[in-house]
């Protein structure tokens, strides 16, 4: 109490709440008085917990108690209160939490299937209603929770754990709670399996299950929780589409759990329920489509996916084969390829993985031959081999865009970007490609190159429809049937067709192969329709007892005869050398019959395909005496041999079209195959195997029979092949069809076949393969057994497919990976596991059969190929070929050698290496000494050659002791003939073997270093170049040789005394023999060598004009293909045209691509169809339309208006076609065959009822050289817009502005060189618009557009290549370095002939090249080098320079895509004697020159000259002073000059090393004299006009860009030199240089620099030359060009200049600027100087010209070069006049005086040009003739920029004070007939002076004339 009492806690006064506490309590205190008091004190709570809570419950069922919580004290006492709320709180560890209703309403009732949330959605925690406390406990009732916890079950330990509970919190409010909160753990457990459910389809890509995840399906009960425990059984997968829930799926299989894909999703294929999950991996859609659903089924629960779309999958490989050339990997691809993820890109890396690149060499490129085919080229250094694995990245849709090529509205094709299938309507109009790859890689084993060979064709009459062509042998001899279906245009595709014209009772044939293998007509057997032949051979019986084999054929007839009217079997048997009917069995419409012998019996089986189809089997029955029952003989006995009689057994089939009877190896039994087409209606079908059943199956009869054995799966099946490889049994399935019977659409036979692997002992398939086939129609197998080993092949016919009848029918080569190679990405994870890899194909028309006929006795697969087009060939006949290249050994080695001389021999120029490096092989032969006594090759000697495997066999290296001696070489080597032998071989084992002969003398005879072949095999239509080289001996001093060729029989040469032997084409006559000899003689000796030329035919070259365009049909006339430019290549006079007319055609919906028609029904004149126009008539055409379709109306390819009547049709592949025959055989024998005389050429023309422009652009099938720029022209009309596009290749833009040289808008294209990819095909087409509108601006929409197209193929270029020198460091101009090449690759055009590739060793200085050798034969050079760029990382030296050397190679018009160098070091020589170096060169540059050995002699003089023009030397100090050079340059130049006299007319390739030479000449401007400037100047215009000869006479010059430069530089240095001479003429005077004074006029003083005389003896043309070398550049560089493109521009520092071609027409009016900043003088400022010329509006000219315009910055010409004199005021003097009488008074008075005195007189001078040099030039193209003016009544109008601060006289406007004369400006004009400057002709319009500052000025005026223009003062 005491303590309560002093309690503060008490001592409150609530009325007094200001008082002090304490005064409070004592106040209490005072009052206190003890009492009783009951004091109710309400205590604080110390939480809330359960009173009841859940421990373990069921989703959906009530709580098993109530859930209760309680609050209570620090006691534990529960508190009695209802003061608090409480929420009851339930999650779960994941957050998802379950529902709690004390409803029971939150759930759907019994019965109805819950929609269950996404994986990873959370359903919201939903708690009961807050409560409030009763006497402190709350109560919650009827708690339902109905999401169980996860992982949660009954049946697994430990699955209910702290991980997966739920967590249940009482959650108080109210005093000293904020909140107070209790919790609990507990489980959930599911309720019963009520569905089963999954989730929605990801992303589908069809064809492969890596691009679908593992699909799951879940078994839940009805609120979805996962019911783990007591689920036992299987979940069941089929597939459907929408609105079509019965849809086959025979096609829609798995791949990794089921065999391989050969279970399907049709309800079978299952999977085990495990923990409440089934888990389907590697499902995969094997075909793309839109809206499929999976019902996934589990007693008697269904779910069914959302409707999802499978998309394409991206193409797959179907072979990596290494091309014949060795160089190339080609990879084919099973479907179109999407070229725009590629394009024209030559990156490998988007392809290849970059670990694979390694082994493909140094810069492989990656390119395009087809939309299907990629190939890649070789880099240098490759070491992939066959049977090497290929890594490739696999294209993966999900990670990017598809593309799809889409027919547009208006019938043309073009790619569309799509992310699904939704966007492309209608689907059918969608064709596969591929995406941008993917990660994923695959790799395929690389095959070894083979090749199909057409060797022979059988040929029927037209029209003729056959099915099949069976080889027969009897009795040693080769026959072959011919069944014959039916004749008639209708008839010939399909069997099905109705064909009501077609006539079926024919004449099938046997044919005998002659002895010449020719096939020969031997009987003919009466057939109705016969559809199929079977050959069998069996034992036969005749009527005296006797037994033996005998061939027999079984025919079936599709068609009847009046017996048998719905077709019949016939049985044919060899008697009598003849087949003899032997039965007749009737048929249904008998389409294919098997024959099989079976322990001892013989079979026939044969398909009724009629109304009720089935297969029947006959058993053949003995021959024997019967007694015979008809109206005849009834009741004989007489003898019926055996024959198929007993009926075995009927088999139901639906449309069952083949059945086969067959063995097995592994097996006894006999099975029976049979393709039914058809399932149920359906073409989702099966192929049905049967099983001969030994015991009695039939006990009526009391037979055996065949029953049910296995199923395949198939897909519209036509046929389908046993076959067994490897102990292992396949069957390969031809499916052909799947679409509407009726309605059939090419694109619907574009299915994949199947080839399967079966386990004949545990009845079940696996599929191994899926091929894609076009309209499949037959496979076949063969195995070739060689060495050991075995070689599996496969072929498939294909019938048709997305072009019509006309496809490719393969071959594959079975290829089983073993080999892995971990750093180029391969394992057996992404390898296919066995395969037959694609090697090659054949197209042709309608293809039935491509079937193996068997080996030869050289072990080559012999195949033939059959045709039921009706085209007259019926049948090809091919081998296939392991191509192995053999390389082309060319070597360089003296034919004939003296004593005293090199002796080497040079391989290294051999073709055909495969980009590696060739091994050689060396051996001695023989020898036959020379004299008699002398002593032989030592045994030693023969070794050391036996021993050389290099390609360079030099005598030098085998004899050490002799290096730098040939006399030592000579005690080794005596003289006489020899003969060695070299075997060359290639990396892959091509051999080529050589023999090599020559004749060393005694004497010092020159030697003769052969270059080709001594037997050479050329085309006479190509240009013959033939080179020798040689040497002298170096024991004698040869001073100088001469060189004579002589050609039997003669032919005319333009040159034979030269090293080399240039012959034009068609010099040779085709297939003639030629014998060349080569003579060179020195001063004492002659040498001779001879070779052989065999000159080989090229068939002729076909020009079309007027084909592959868009023709108007709405007016009528006549449109003419036009191939009159056509020509013999062998200049042949006769030539012969044929044109065959082909109108592709619907048969039905189908397209049947292009049949032949009468060109008579579409041709204006009949004969025309012999003639090289074809003169189509467009009536005839528009009537011939009509039979397009069966629609019977006119029928256009596009431009149809919807607007427009019905009978009126439009179709996109609705064409014409022509084929032209070109012959020039003299004997006109001009089968295609005859391919030596005979060229063929396919067009087309496409229809249009719209009124279009028509525009054609010539066709050709000429290669585009990809050196030379392209010209495309089409024709040109007035009014009409033009507008060029590129079709293909897809992704390749050459349109680009910086490709072209003409704009994309006119009439031609110009394409600049160098854009091609190596052999890759090209189309461009010119659209054409008659009205300004913007229509070309959407081409693809234009109906009222025409247009033209051109197809051309580039050129395939020659690659690779090493270079090596020797030494590799050396003494600058003193060291003489060996470089040599080898190993290039090239193609097909290497091969055609045996003249080797040239090649040309050069370096580059001064921003040009200059050449070792250039255009030889010869695969080394020697040389001596100097020049180089300083270097501090030298191998020998602290410092040195390096020179780097380039090799190139060339053959015809190709060039190099890969130009390989080698750089040497030099150091520098001893500058003390560099004068004595220079003269040491000197003299081999005489010795040269004077040896006629032009190539040696112009490197020399070019390193010479490069020597001298390094000026990091200080050449006065050591004494080599610039009077020294100039003297040796004067030199060199005359020496030049006069090599290029006598060269002419010059080959392009040594031009090019000529034209360098000069450069090297001219590279120090400031050391040539007048004389170096003439003589340089007349090299270089005999030089640059030989080469334009030569162009315009139609040489390919393929350097010209490269020769342009050269010349620019040359005219550069002339003009800098020529500006030098002439400031030290006018620095001489004594007159301030800056102020440029005007000419001397008297005698001037000595100059140390050049004397007066020197300067008086220059030459008045030597300006006019440098202006002339201009104008032979502006000449170059328009060659080839056509009007309109645009123009050429060359510029250095000293000129600009431009050129451009354009017809008479375009011309008038047109107008043309230059403008560069010019300087006048040292003290002048910039300014812009401009030339403007303005041609007249009209002209009176026609024709196409050139157009020249340049500006010259330094004045060429002499001051004195005028006929113009000007006032000078520096030169000044008094003047007075005469004295005269003067009056000096009135008086008359006179005196003497002057009247005008002391007056201040200038003198005058020639007047000065003030500006640039213009030269404006008009040129015919294409000619060197200048116009001396333009032709027009009105003048050109000329706008001359000008300096008037160049002269004091016109800038400061003074006047003669004597005269009154003052100077201005104006246009002069430079006379070349005075060779000066002239007003003459000139009309002056107008002088404007500018600025003050000078700049601005100008000059106008007017002239007719053109030439040479400036700004004169006047």
């Amino acid at each position: 109490m005491e303590a309560c009492l002093n309690s503060t806690e008490f001592c409150v006064d609530f009325a007094t709440e200001f008082d002090n506490p304490s005064t409070v309590c004592e106040r209490r205190n005072a009052s206190f008085r003890v009492v009783k008091l009951e004091v109710n004190i309400p205590m604080r709570p110390s939480g809330i917990r359960f009173s009841q809570q859940p421990v373990v419950e069921r989703a959906g069922v009530n709580f098993h108690e109530p859930v209760s919580c309680e609050m209570y004290d620090e006691d534990g006492n529960v508190l009695n209160t209802n003061a608090y709320r409480v929420e009851l709180v339930v999650a779960s560890a994941s957050g998802s939490g379950c529902y709690l209703d004390r409803t029971a309403q939150s759930y759907p009732p019994p019965g109805i299937q819950m929609v269950v949330p996404d994986a990873g959605g959370s359903i919201r925690i939903v708690s009961p209603e807050t409560l409030q406390t009763s006497n402190g406990v709350v109560i919650w009732e009827n708690l339902i929770c109905n999401v169980a916890s996860n992982g949660c079950s009954e049946c697994e330990a430990n699955s209910c754990n702290e991980q997966n509970s739920y967590s249940i919190q009482c959650r108080a409010t109210g005093d000293y709670c904020y909140p107070c909160v209790s919790e609990a753990k507990f489980h959930v457990l599911p309720d019963a399996t009520s569905a089963i459910v999954g989730n929605k389809m990801e992303v589908v890509v069809a064809g492969s299950p890596r691009y679908v995840r593992p699909y799951s399906e879940r078994l839940v009960d009805v609120y979805g929780n996962l019911v783990v425990c007591g689920n036992p059984g299987l979940v069941t997968v089929r597939v459907e589409q929408f609105k079509d829930p019965y849809i086959s799926s025979l096609d829609f299989c798995t791949s990794e759990i089921s065999l391989n894909g050969s279970v399907c999703l049709d309800g079978q294929t299952a999977q085990t329920v495990v923990a409440g999950k089934s888990t389907f991996g590697g499902l995969f859609m094997r075909y793309p489509g839109k809206n499929f659903m999976l019902r996934f089924q589990y007693q008697d629960m269904t779910y069914v996916t959302e409707p999802f779309d499978v998309l394409p999958q991206s193409p797959q490989v179907l072979g990596v084969t290494l091309s014949k050339y060795l160089t190339e990997l080609v990879v084919h691809f099973d479907s179109t390829t999407n070229m725009d993820n590629m394009g024209a890109s030559t990156d490998c890396n988007r392809v290849l993985p970059v670990p694979m690149l390694s082994v493909l060499g140094i810069g492989p490129l990656c390119t395009w031959l087809s939309p299907s085919t990629m190939q890649v080229e070789l880099g240098l250094n490759a070491t992939v081999l066959p049977g090497d694995l290929l890594s490739i990245y696999e294209a993966s849709a999900q990670r990017s865009l598809l593309w799809f090529p889409v027919v547009q509205a208006n019938g043309m094709l073009y790619l569309q970007q799509i992310t699904s299938v939704d966007e492309v309507v209608p689907v059918r109009n969608v064709s596969l490609v591929t995406s941008l790859r993917s990660t994923e890689v695959v790799c395929h084993q690389v095959t070894r190159p083979m090749a199909l060979e057409q060797t022979a064709q059988l040929e029927v009459a037209e029209d003729i429809s056959v099915t099949d062509v069976e080889r027969i042998t009897i009795e040693s001899e080769e026959y072959y049937f011919v069944s014959f279906y039916c004749k008639g245009q209708d008839c010939p595709f399909d069997i099905r067709i109705a064909a009501t014209t077609a006539v079926f009772a024919l004449n099938s044939t046997l044919y005998k192969v002659s002895p010449q293998g020719s096939f020969v007509p031997y009987q003919f057997i009466e057939t109705f329709g016969a559809t199929d032949v079977e050959p069998f051979y069996k034992l036969d019986e005749d009527m005296n007892g006797g037994i033996q084999y005998k061939q027999f054929v079984a025919i079936c007839n599709y068609m009847g005869n009046s017996m048998m009217q719905t077709g019949f079997v016939s049985i044919f048997v060899w008697e009598n050398n003849g087949f003899e009917l032997r039965q007749t069995m009737p048929c249904n419409r008998c389409t294919s019959s098997s024959y099989a012998a079976h322990n001892g019996e013989h079979y026939l089986a044969f398909t009724n395909t009629g109304p009720d189809g089935y297969v029947a089997i006959f058993r053949w029955v003995l021959g024997s005496f019967r007694v015979i029952q008809d109206s005849k003989t009834s009741g004989m006995i007489t003898w019926v041999g055996g024959r198929f009689e007993e009926a075995i057994q009927n088999i139901p089939t639906e449309d069952g079209a083949f059945c086969k009877l067959y063995h097995i190896p592994s097996q006894p039994a006999l099975y029976l195959g049979i393709a039914d087409r058809k399932q149920h209606g359906q073409f989702r079908s099966l192929v049905s195997i049967y099983r001969w059943q030994e015991t009695i199956c039939d006990v009526a009869r009391n037979i055996s029979c065949f029953q049910p054995f296995l199923q395949l799966p198939a897909l519209g099946p036509q046929s389908f092949t046993p076959f067994s490889m490897n102990s292992r049994d396949y069957i390969a399935i031809a499916n052909q069809f799947e679409g509407m019977e009726g309605n059939e659409h090419s694109e619907q036979y574009e299915k994949d076949s199947y080839i399967y692997q079966v386990d004949y002992d545990l009845k079940t398939i696996s599929f191994v393969q899926a091929i894609p086939t076009a309209g499949a129609y037959l496979f076949d197998f063969l195995t070739v057994t060689q060495d050991s080993s075995d070689s599996h092949f496969l072929t498939v016919a294909n019938l048709r497919g997305f072009q019509g009848f006309e496809t490719a029918s393969k071959i594959y080569k079975w290829v089983n990976p073993s080999d892995y190679n971990a750093s180029v990405l391969c394992n057996q994870g992404n390898t296919k596991q066995g395969y037959f890899s694609l090697i090659d194909e054949v197209t042709w028309n309608a293809a039935r059969k491509f079937s193996f006929l068997g080996v030869d006795q050289n072990n080559k697969v012999k195949l033939v190929l059959v045709s039921l087009a009706g085209s007259g060939v019926v049948a090809k006949f091919l081998d296939l070929n392991e191509l192995v290249l053999n390389p082309n050994v060319v070597v360089k080695y003296p034919k004939v050698t003296g004593a005293c001389s090199a002796l080497y021999f040079d391989a290294r120029g051999s073709g055909n290496g495969g980009g590696r490096t060739l091994k050689a092989d060396w051996s001695f032969q023989s020898f036959t000494p020379l004299l008699q006594n002398q002593f032989s090759p030592s045994a030693d000697l023969m070794r050391k050659i036996a021993e050389t495997s290099s390609l360079l066999l030099d005598f030098n290296e085998l004899l050490p002791l002799c290096a730098g001696d040939p006399s030592c070489v000579d005690n080794f080597v005596p003289p006489g003939s020899y003969t060695l032998l070299l075997t060359v071989q290639n990396w892959l084992g091509g051999k080529s073997v050589s023999t090599i002969s020559f004749t060393k003398y005694d004497t010092f005879v020159p030697s003769i270093w052969l270059l080709t072949k001594d037997v050479i095999s050329i085309y006479s239509d190509q240009k013959a170049y033939f080179e020798v080289s040689v040497g002298t001996s170096a024991c004698e001093n040869v001073t100088a040789l001469s060189y004579s060729w002589e050609i039997s029989p003669k032919v005319l040469a333009p040159r034979t005394d030269m090293l080399h032997l240039a012959l034009p084409s068609n010099a040779f006559a085709a297939q003639t023999s030629y014998n060349l000899s080569f003579s060179v003689t020195s001063s004492t000796f002659v040498a001779s060598i001879k070779f052989h030329v065999y000159t080989l035919r090229s068939p002729p070259r076909i020009v079309i004009t007027g084909g592959n365009m868009l023709i108007a049909m709405n007016v009528a006339g006549e449109h003419r293909l036009d191939a009159s430019n056509s020509q013999s290549a062998a200049g042949s006079s006769q030539v012969w045209f044929s044109w065959t007319c082909y109108q592709n055609v619907r048969l039905g919906p189908a397209l049947a691509g292009p049949i032949a028609i009468d060109c008579a029904t579409v041709t204006a004149d009949a004969n025309s169809q012999f003639e090289s126009v074809l003169r189509l008539d467009k009536t005839k055409m528009l009537v011939q339309s009509s039979a397009f379709t069966a629609l019977q109306v006119p029928t256009f390819t596009l431009g149809c208006n919807l607007d427009e009547p019905l009978n009126v049709h439009c179709d996109p592949s609705a064409f014409y076609e022509f084929q032209l025959v070109v012959c020039d055989d003299p004997n006109r024998f001009c089968a295609e065959k005859n391919a030596e005389f005979v060229s063929v050429y396919r067009t087309w023309l496409k229809t249009s009822p719209a009124s279009v422009p028509e525009t054609s652009v010539t066709n050709s099938a000429m290669p585009a050289s990809n050196t030379s720029n392209i010209l495309l022209k089409s024709q040109t009309f007035a009014n009409v817009q033009y507008r060029w596009v590129q079709l293909s290749p897809p992704g390749s833009d050459l349109l680009k502005p910086n490709n072209i040289l003409s704009s994309a808008l006119s009439n031609s294209l110009v394409l600049r060189s160098g854009l091609l990819l190596d052999s890759t095909s090209y189309t461009m087409r010119v659209y054409a618009h008659s009205s300004t509108s913007n229509a070309l601006d959407d081409v693809a929409n234009c109906m009222s557009c025409g247009w033209a197209q051109v197809q051309f193929d580039s050129m395939s270029a020659i690659r690779g290549g090493l270079i090596q020198a020797s030494p590799g460091f050396g003494v600058s101009a003193q060291t003489t370095f060996s470089f040599s090449t080898e190993s290039w690759m090239t193609h097909s055009s290497f091969n055609q002939d045996d003249l080797p590739l040239s090649y040309s060793f050069y370096y580059e200085s001064d921003g040009v090249r200059k050449y070792l050798s250039a255009g030889s034969y010869s695969p080394s050079v020697a040389s001596s080098l100097s020049g180089g760029d300083v270097s501090t990382t030298c191998s020998q030296t602290a410092t040195c320079r390096t020179k780097t050397i380039f090799v190139s190679a060339s053959y015809s018009t190709e060039v190099p895509l890969v130009i390989p160098s080698v750089t040497v070091e030099l150091s520098l020589s001893d500058l003390n004697n560099a004068k004595s170096l220079i003269e040491s060169q000197l003299v081999t540059v005489l010795k040269y020159h004077k040896g006629a050995l032009v190539g040696q002699f112009a490197s020399t003089t070019c390193v010479l000259a490069d020597f001298m023009n390094d000026n990091s030397i200080n050449w006065e100090f050591f004494s080599v002073g610039l009077d020294y050079k100039k003297g040796v340059r004067d030199q060199l130049s005359t020496l030049l000059s006069n090599t290029v006299q006598n060269s002419l007319p010059i080959q392009p390739a040594l031009a090019l090393q000529l034209v360098g030479t000069l450069s090297a000449i001219t590279g120090a401007a400031t050391e040539l004299s007048t004389a170096s400037i003439s003589s340089c100047f007349l090299s270089l215009r005999q030089i640059t006009t030989s080469l334009i000869a030569m162009s315009r006479e139609g040489s390919s010059i393929v350097s010209i860009k490269e020769f342009e430069d050269h010349v620019t530089f040359v005219s550069s240095q002339f003009l800098q030199a020529r500006s030098v001479l002439l400031s030290q003429v006018r620095g001489s005077t004594g007159f301030d240089n800056a102020a440029q004074s005007k000419r001397i006029r008297s005698a001037l003083p000595q100059s140390k620099a050049l004397s007066t005389s020197t300067l008086l003896q220059l030459q008045d043309n030597s300006g006019l030359d440098i202006i002339t070398s201009l104008n032979l550049l502006s000449e170059l560089s328009v060659l080839g060009f056509t009007p309109g493109q645009v123009a050429a521009r060359t510029s250095s520092s000293d000129f600009l200049m431009e050129t451009s071609v354009h017809d008479a027409a375009n011309l008038a009016g047109m107008s043309y600027t230059l403008s560069r900043a010019w300087s006048g003088c040292a003290t002048c400022i910039y300014i812009s100087a401009q030339l403007q010329v303005t041609f007249p509006s009209t002209l009176q000219m026609t024709g196409i010209f050139q157009i020249q315009r340049a500006m010259v910055m330094n004045n060429p010409f002499d001051v004195g070069q005028t006929q113009l004199s000007c006032i000078n005021s520096k030169l000044q003097s008094l003047w007075s006049s005469a004295l005269v009488y003067l009056p000096a008074d009135n008086a008359g008075n006179l005196y003497q005086d002057r009247v005008r005195k002391d007056v201040m007189k200038y003198g005058f001078d020639s007047c000065e040009i003030l500006s640039p040099v213009y030269v404006i030039n008009v040129r015919p193209d294409p000619t060197s003739t200048y116009l001396d003016s333009v032709v027009s009544d009105s003048p050109l109008e000329f706008v001359l920029s000008f300096d008037p601060k160049k002269n004091l006289e016109v800038s400061s406007g003074v006047s003669d004070p004597f005269t009154g004369v003052s100077s201005t400006a104006s246009c002069v004009r430079f006379d070349t007939a005075t060779g000066k400057w002239s007003t003459n002709d000139i009309e002056h319009i107008e002088a404007n002076f500018g600025f003050e500052n000078g700049t601005g000025a100008y000059v106008k005026c007017r002239s007719k004339k053109l030439g040479i223009f400036a700004v004169s003062e006047v």
